[in-house]
């Protein structure tokens, strides 16, 4: 449709303005996005190398202790020949193991080449121990051990112990996952953050963030680290970044990023001089209908097709234009939702409606209101406490039930502003059932109160009282997922009495009333509620 064009100056030069400060904010979002793009590839990188250094260090610590808990069961911790045969066969394991100790009342007393008689004293790093059937590792502090070396101890209990020899440059060169050609250097280290091992590109000046190592992300003014423990033993793997080559790997990203600024902005200068050129849209006639009250709400009953009583009334969104009347939704709803003010609309038809049903509701503890909600409104976070303002102490929560259409996209935002409403008392409806994304999953992801049987299913209920069997189908699947049913666009007495037959609790139609005013509404139930 052509609109006149934009004659007012100032609003164009407020057009170019905000296009111009959409361009900067275009531009600084840009730079800020492609930083935390870069952050997060970072994270994520830091997260592997870590897992990847922890599952070869909790490795290398289970085979050691599923090899002294073999031993230990086998000999009972007993100084003999089979105590050292065992002893040797626990080292050939693995190219790692240096050397294999029993070690009784602190001193040692079989090694893994032969049994030590009389016991010799023990190294210090030897004795220290944890608990009993606890495994703990011991960085070398000199003495008869090599400076490229640490220990294994677990604690047997009953006055004796094993000790295993680990060779420190053979865990290096199986973890060198981090190397000279890594910006992550990886540290494996004790709770304190004393350093057992590290990657050949690793500083030797290592601290860590905080007085003492957490599991998970840190940042320190020059890096970025993961900490990843041990499962089950008091060790971490800590993988670490530093922020210049944050930096380098956000530089790498600024040339994508910046393409798609560039676009952004002829975006908006194009925008602007589109906007600038045409006064009006339908856009703007529907923000102008919301700001100024021009959408009403019409009101089809709901009846219980058992007792023939009024249970309820679908609310229907309508806009009355000042110029072209009343308009029905198919004209303006689409539009609407395509451009985001279905939310303002929707919000300003809920508070028409629970104005005018509040009487109603109070004078019918048991009548209900039934609203359409787009998922553009049911993914705002304040969607609940605004439901719950509008209702508070007006009347009961469970008068009102929202109904989404089974095309509504159901994420994880929309699934949680569900429950929040739903635990207020508001009932849910599944609207349209069958013609959206036709599949069961739907109705599994979230627990409906009612299912509404799409008209188009209730057209294949002839005059004759004959069905296609679709709607048996639908009354079958609702009845399996344990709702209620409602039948929608009902039109003659064959359609309700079969409906009927089926055991359909509700339905709404031309056949009982057409969507009207508040007002008619009202004459309405006085004529007809009870027949």
């Amino acid at each position: 449709m052509p609109f006149p064009a934009l004659h007012n100056r100032t609003l164009r030069l407020l057009i170019i303005s905000l296009s111009t400060l959409g361009a900067l904010a275009t531009m600084i979002g840009s730079a800020t996005l492609s930083y935390r793009q870069a952050r997060a590839e970072a994270l994520i990188a830091l997260e592997e190398k870590s897992g990847t250094w922890a599952d070869v260090v909790a490795s290398l610590i289970i085979k050691s202790r599923h090899g002294f808990e073999a031993i230990d069961q086998a000999t009972h911790g007993v100084s003999s020949s089979e105590t050292a045969e065992a002893l040797r066969l626990l080292v050939t394991v693995s190219p790692l193991y240096r050397s294999a100790y029993l070690l009784e009342d602190g001193q040692i007393a079989c090694t893994a080449s032969s049994v030590v008689t009389p016991p010799a004293p023990a190294n210090p790093e030897f004795l220290d121990l944890g608990h009993v059937g606890e495994i703990k590792l011991v960085r070398k502090s000199g003495g008869e051990l090599d400076a490229n070396e640490f220990i294994i101890n677990y604690n047997a209990g009953s006055r004796h112990s094993y000790s295993l020899i680990i060779a420190s440059p053979g865990v290096a060169e199986m973890m060198r996952y981090g190397d000279r050609n890594s910006d992550i250097m990886v540290y494996f280290t004790d709770a304190s953050g004393e350093v057992f091992e590290k990657s050949v590109n690793a500083s030797p000046h290592f601290q860590i963030p905080g007085p003492r190592l957490e599991p998970g992300k840190a940042e320190t003014p020059v890096s970025l680290t993961y900490t990843r423990p041990i499962p089950g033993y008091p060790f971490y793997v800590t993988a670490v970044l530093p922020k210049d080559a944050l930096m380098n790997l956000w530089a790498r990203n600024i040339p994508l990023y910046g393409v798609l600024a560039i676009a952004l902005i002829a975006c908006f200068f194009i925008a602007a001089w589109v906007v600038s050129a045409q006064t009006r849209s339908l856009e703007s006639e529907l923000r102008e209908a919301a700001r100024l009250n021009q959408i009403i709400a019409h009101y089809q009953p709901i009846l219980d097709l058992q007792t023939g009583r009024c249970t309820g009334v679908e609310v229907l969104m309508r806009w009355n234009h000042p110029e072209r009347g009343l308009i029905p939704p198919l004209a303006f709803i689409p539009e609407a939702e395509r451009t985001g003010v279905i939310t303002q609309l929707t919000e300003r038809l809920m508070v028409r409606a629970m104005n005018e049903l509040e009487p109603l509701l109070n004078e019918r503890p048991g009548f209900h209101a039934a609203i359409n909600i787009p998922v553009q409104t049911l993914i705002n976070p304040a969607f609940p406490a605004h439901v719950d303002r509008l209702i508070h102490q007006r009347f009961s929560y469970r008068q009102i039930c929202f109904e989404l259409t089974e095309s509504t996209s159901l994420n994880e935002a929309a699934l949680t502003q569900l429950a929040a409403t739903q635990a207020l008392g508001i009932r849910l409806a599944v609207d349209d059932f069958g013609t959206g994304y036709s599949n069961l999953r739907y109705l599994s992801m979230f627990p409906f109160d009612f299912l509404k049987i799409d008209k188009a299913f209730v057209d294949g209920i002839s005059v004759e009282g004959e069905s296609t069997g679709l709607v048996d189908q639908i009354v079958a699947i609702g009845r399996a997922c344990g709702l209620a049913l409602i039948a929608e666009g009902i039109e003659h007495v064959q359609q309700a009495e079969y409906l009927k037959g089926l055991g359909v609790e509700l339905g709404q139609g031309f056949f009982f009333a057409a969507p009207m005013p508040i007002v008619d509404l009202r004459v309405w139930l006085a004529n007809n509620a009870e027949q």
